[in-house]
């Protein structure tokens, strides 16, 4: 799991300064950064959901990291090159109400990106979020179902043919290793 997190921390780390990120702290398997652009946050975000459900396609070794992310706006602290304050609690609040592979955005977020990047979100509702005084409206958006189940489905194919590979492999050694015996005895 370590390995599949550094490996999966490579990319996500990437995607982040090509985007003009900032990361501040990466404590465990999350990732706190700071963008000046709500769209190239966004922007990240996606690119981020996307490369992680493309690359789990490949795995099979069923190690999966999955990422919940949340993206909230406004005035922060850095202090300790650390970030602080009431925007960045929320946006730890979205990311902690989110599933894996979706993106949740407040309504600051999604009113500063709607029609700018290729993502569409889908109103939650109004939310009380854990030590954040007033409610925050919420978006989600996630990468398709359709394509969620499409890229799960290809993975199921793979491991299919893998193991049939793998049987056709014992297969060919049981019959090599008969015919040798047999032939040996006679």
């Amino acid at each position: 799991t370590l390995f599949r997190l550094k490996e999966t921390r490579k990319t996500t780390d990437s995607i982040i300064q090509n985007l003009n990120g900032r990361i501040f702290s990466t404590a465990g398997d999350s990732i706190m950064a700071e963008f000046a652009s709500p769209v190239d946050a966004v922007e990240a975000a996606l690119e981020i959901q996307n490369k992680i459900i493309k690359n789990i396609t490949e795995i099979t070794d069923n190690i999966i990291i999955e990422f919940r992310i949340g993206v909230n706006l406004g005035d922060i602290m850095v202090q300790d090159n650390n970030l602080y304050g009431d925007n960045v609690n929320i946006a730890a609040r979205l990311e902690s109400i989110s599933k894996p592979g979706e993106i949740c955005v407040s309504e600051k977020v999604y009113q500063e990106i709607k029609n700018k990047v290729d993502i569409k979100f889908k109103f939650m509702g109004t939310k009380k979020l854990k030590n954040i005084s007033e409610k925050i409206n919420i978006y989600i958006s996630t990468i398709s179902e359709v394509e969620k189940k499409s890229l799960k489905k290809d993975l199921h194919f793979k491991k299919f043919l893998y193991g049939l590979l793998v049987l056709f492999f014992i297969f060919i050694v049981a019959f090599v290793t008969y015919k040798f015996y047999f032939s040996e005895k006679k």
